[in-house]
């Protein structure tokens, strides 16, 4: 079975991509645009990673990585826009939560991914 990632993007394009990218990666992966999305879809079936670019339309991005912190027990991975915004949140830093600044190289990302997990996925051939 594939292990399952929650992807919280609201650039739809961006997301959809990373979405595919991951997902020919070997991974299950659910985009959604929005925080309030993350915390219902976290809850209802927990995965076993969330990626949280903190940048989000509805909600305070950093407000939804602690709900997820507090209730949710997969490893939390954030997309920030640079250190400074990660480092005003050092509660986060201290509770097992990964993060990376935009922009990246995919396979940094997936390099964190696979960290996180601590396993990989079996690969798709290429055709």
């Amino acid at each position: 079975m594939n292990q399952r990632i929650v992807l919280v993007e609201a650039a739809v394009g961006f997301g959809g991509h990373l979405q595919g990218l991951l997902t020919y990666a070997g991974y299950c992966v659910e985009h959604v645009t929005s925080g309030t999305e993350a915390l219902a879809l976290s809850h209802a079936l927990p995965p076993d990673l969330v990626i949280l670019d903190i940048d989000l339309f509805d909600r305070n991005g950093m407000q939804v990585a602690r709900e997820l912190r507090a209730t949710c027990p997969a490893p939390l991975l954030l997309l920030v826009p640079n250190r400074a915004v990660l480092a005003a949140a050092t509660e986060l830093t201290a509770r097992h939560v990964d993060s990376m600044t935009k922009p990246f190289a995919f396979e940094l990302l997936l390099n964190r991914v696979r960290h996180q997990l601590g396993s990989m996925p079996t690969m798709r051939a290429r055709t």
